[in-house]
């Protein structure tokens, strides 16, 4: 739209207001007078209130000022009439005042009522919401009473935030004063005299319980003489220390934990009673001490882990097995290089696959979590380490090194030595049998098993004697031997050593010997007579010597044998073990070597004619010794002979070759006295040798004792029999043997 063409002349309105200016002029005078009329009437109708509120809010224009006499009030000053008049006619102005004045005053209808009553004058500073404040005056005038209501001055604020601030602090400080009061330490302020200035409830009742109240009563400083102090680590201006203080309501003194700070020249002290974490870190350390020595002779190396997997705990053990520096350990290496530390110096089994590796190390770390890991680590330079993880408190892991490589040889020895056992018997052309206390078979030997066809220790536990007596019963002839042995097996009692000849129902004929042996086991040997050489046609006796020998030269080397294993078996790992074992192996090689001489012994009876003891001169010329025997020997009984053969076998074991064995008899009335006599060396003489035990349980059969004496070079053994032993006709007197009968070697 184009307005330049459009003049004002032109609008409405303007062209109006040209038209007419008198009505203009008119409206004008009037619009004037009408605001004046409103600025002269509004302050005379807003005077009462303004008043009011000028009064009320302590207004700068005009004090307010009250006439009270009795229950009447009188407005002296115009801010007065006007807060009056603004309380409105509905009670009595008194009453009106006090409830208003009470909006800011809450308790100043009290002291308006006093005032007026009693003529008691006051003073109050009141402040408002708005934040400013107006001071209100109570003074009596005679029988009248004047109240003020002003502005409050600077002086007055002042008092009043003063007298504020006073009621808070007084206030704060009594709490604090019955905190510290409850508080459960002692607490103490001293001089820089060492006096008590200040000390609490606590501290009060435990040292000074007598005092009481009394406002002069110095308390005395019980810390200043402690019977024993133990400094502590300070904290920044702090110091600590821990002391042992006698109070009068303990028997005995107690610990407390000190601490004392300056403050403004005094020092504050604290302290709390620690009986119970004293004695929780005496407890503590006892029981670490006995840790400590525990683990520090401990053999087995530990370990352990926390639950962040890094060592924090170790004893000496492991640094001489795993040989790492202990210093090296002290730095609390984590799990990881602890193990990549053993690799590294080949204290862990090789590992080909690293990658197999690192997983073989999860598998060990979560084995020992779930207590399942224990492995034997095969180390490159032979030794065997048993290692076993065991889960700890709180996620820790504890590994245990053990070297058991010495375990591991003696086991490897101890089967090794059990298995040559085993094949030492097994060579034997006798069938051995051995029982128990209880009756059960333990060991036999292979010419056993084919003897009788069959394998008796293929179960976990053998056949008891009964059965076997079945057995054999089953395939024997009837005879009373098998129930004989039954019962000798099992007996308790003393047993001695017998034989007997029984018919299988093939056709052969087997003796049957048997004999005791150590914690009440019994041997059995069967010897099949119809495998033996020809014999030398002598009955009876003859042959029962050479059998009851031959049980004892096997006997006694199997007894030795079994006791020495028996013993070995608990001490399995020790050196011992081993010795003893050697020597039982050995005690069988020497049984075999004497069941060959033996059977030696039994050929050359058969070619030797009536020569004295012929057996013995060839077992003993086959060592290189000759033998001196009386002639009359040829008729002695054959327990006599026997007695002879032992001892001059047993004598022959320590002789020197080429040396001269002399056999002599005494006799009397009811005893023999038989010595056999020999050279021999400088070595010392075993009394518990397998020949003189086989002599002295010999002699023992027979009734008599052995003696043993070995001087100047001389070994000599002396048996003494019953009378009832030898056969000899001829004078008892015979004393030694001729010359010139002596028998010699081949």
């Amino acid at each position: 739209m184009n307005l330049t063409g459009i003049s004002f002349t032109d609008l409405p309105p303007i062209a109006l207001l040209q038209q007419q200016p008198e009505t203009l002029l008119a409206a004008l005078v009037s619009a004037i007078a009408t605001l004046a009329l409103i600025i002269f009437v509004a302050p005379r109708l807003a005077a009462p209130h303004q008043g009011a509120r000028v009064a009320a809010s302590g207004g700068e224009a005009e004090t307010c000022d009250f006439l009270i006499n009795g229950g009447s009030v009188k407005a002296l000053t115009g801010s007065a009439r006007a807060l009056l008049d603004g309380l409105g006619r509905g009670t009595s102005p008194l009453s009106a005042l006090k409830q208003h004045l009470e909006t800011d005053c809450p308790s100043i209808h009290r002291d308006i009522d006093a005032l007026v009553v009693d003529g008691i004058g006051f003073r109050h500073h009141c402040p408002r919401g708005d934040g400013t404040a107006a001071e209100i005056l109570g003074e009596p005038r005679g029988n009248a009473a004047i109240l003020s209501i002003r502005p409050a001055s600077e002086d007055a604020r002042a008092l009043q935030d003063a007298r504020l601030s006073l009621e808070r602090a007084t206030s704060e400080i009594a709490f604090l004063r019955r905190v510290i009061d409850r508080a459960p330490i002692l607490a103490w302020n001293l001089t820089p005299d060492d006096q008590i200035a200040w000390a609490n409830a606590p501290y009060r009742e435990r040292f000074d319980p007598n005092a009481g109240g009394l406002p002069s009563h110095r308390v005395a400083n019980a810390f200043s003489h402690v019977i024993e102090s133990v400094p502590l680590t300070s904290r920044g201006a702090e110091a600590r220390s821990r002391m042992l203080v006698a109070s009068p309501l303990d028997t005995e003194p107690q610990w407390y934990e000190v601490s004392e700070i300056e403050e403004a020249g005094n020092r504050l002290g604290y302290a709390q009673d620690t009986n119970e974490l004293v004695a929780a870190e005496a407890s503590l350390r006892r029981f670490v001490e006995t840790l400590t020595e525990t683990f520090a002779h401990l053999p087995i190396g530990l370990a352990v882990f926390d639950k962040n997997r890094r060592l924090g705990l170790f004893n000496p053990a492991l640094t001489e097995l795993v040989k790492i520096d202990a210093v090296w350990l002290a730095g609390r290496p984590s799990l990881r290089d602890f193990l990549e530390r053993l690799r590294e110096t080949r204290q862990m089994p090789e590992q080909k696959d690293f990658t197999a590796w690192r997983r073989k190390l999860g598998e060990l770390e979560e084995g020992a979590r779930h207590g399942t890991y224990e492995e034997n680590w095969m180390l490159p330079s032979g030794k065997v380490f048993r290692v076993t993880g065991r889960p700890h408190p709180q996620g820790a892991l504890a590994f245990l090194f053990e070297d058991i490589s010495a375990t591991i040889m003696l086991e490897r020895k101890y089967r090794s030595e059990l298995e040559l056992s085993q094949a030492t018997l097994d060579k034997l052309n006798e069938a051995v049998a051995v029982f128990n206390a209880s009756g059960s078979l333990v060991f036999v030997n292979t010419a056993f098993e084919a003897l009788w066809g069959l394998d008796p220790m293929q179960g976990l536990n053998g056949p008891t004697i009964a059965d076997m007596a079945e057995l054999w019963a089953g395939k024997c002839a009837d005879s009373p031997v098998w129930t004989k042995l039954a019962e000798f097996a099992t007996a308790s009692e003393t047993r001695t050593t017998w034989s007997e000849a029984v018919d299988r129902l093939d056709g052969r004929r087997l003796q049957i010997l048997v004999a005791p042996l150590p914690d009440a086991s019994a041997l059995v040997v069967f010897r099949d007579l119809s495998l033996q050489a020809a014999h030398d046609g002598s009955e009876g006796e003859g042959d029962d010597m050479l059998a009851e020998f031959a049980l004892e030269q096997i006997r006694i080397p199997v007894e030795s044998a079994m006791k020495q294993v028996m013993s070995a078996i608990p001490a399995a790992q020790g050196a011992e073990a081993f010795k003893g074992l050697n020597a039982a192996l050995q005690g069988l090689k020497d049984g075999l070597t004497r069941s060959s001489e033996t059977r030696k012994i039994a050929r050359a009876r058969q070619i030797a004619g009536s020569a004295p003891l012929p057996a013995l001169a060839t077992a003993l010329a086959e060592r290189g010794l000759t033998l001196e025997v009386p002639e009359t020997a040829v008729r002695w009984s054959a327990r006599m002979r026997s007695a002879a053969m032992a001892l001059g076998l047993a004598v022959a074991d320590e002789a020197h070759k080429g040396s001269t064995v002399r056999i002599t008899l005494a006799s009397d009335e009811t005893t023999h006295r038989l010595t056999v006599e020999a050279s021999i060396g400088e070595t010392a003489l075993r009394d518990d040798a397998p020949s003189i035990a086989i002599a002295r349980r010999i002699v023992a059969a027979g009734g008599g004792a052995l003696a043993v004496s070995a001087a100047e070079g001389t070994l000599a053994l002396s048996a003494t029999l019953p009378n009832s032993l030898a056969a000899i006709p001829a004078a008892r007197g015979e004393a030694g043997s001729k010359p010139g009968s002596a028998a010699t070697g081949a």
